[in-house]
């Protein structure tokens, strides 16, 4: 079902997790019941992410979009998220971007970040420290889903 959606809106070259629906509503109890499964619709629907938006002037009762997902392709599970590259709590790049922890908590508010997936992405040299603190600012910046990877440091 969400392959057919995923095929006919976003390319016939993509993966249904490649895709991600946002859900609008006008109504407030509709909304509420959604935002209360939001997680178990990515699931339902087998895509990456599922956005539900209270949106009085929606025409419709209920309408469905489909976009391409937001973020990086995660190589296990195939879905996307935001990756935060951790070499410390100092070094933290999103995007190949260098950014602060207070910068990762602006962009995740700025993100819907409740909304947005996180993986954490370290070496074996990262402390656990580190990796505490750059949660920390995720969990400030308001994201509810935080994934770790560790990537195995070569010399």
């Amino acid at each position: 079902f969400a392959g057919l959606w995923t095929t006919a809106l976003i390319g016939p070259y993509c993966s249904c997790f490649d895709a991600q629906i946002n859900i609008l509503t006008k109504t407030q109890d509709r909304y509420t019941f959604l935002q209360s499964c939001n997680i178990e619709l990515g699931e339902i629907f087998k895509v990456s992410q599922v956005k539900v938006t209270l949106d009085k002037a929606n025409a419709e009762d209920l309408s469905v979009k489909v976009q391409k997902a937001e973020g990086t392709k995660c190589l296990r599970c195939w879905n996307y998220s935001l990756e935060v590259e951790l070499e410390s709590a100092n070094n933290l790049y999103v995007e190949g971007k260098k950014i602060s922890l207070l910068q990762l908590t602006e962009l995740l508010k700025q993100r819907d970040a409740e909304k947005t997936a996180v993986t954490l992405a370290g070496s074996d040299r990262v402390s656990l420290q580190d990796v505490l603190h750059t949660i920390d600012a995720v969990k400030a910046g308001g994201a509810t889903q935080i994934a770790l990877a560790a990537r195995k440091t070569t010399f």
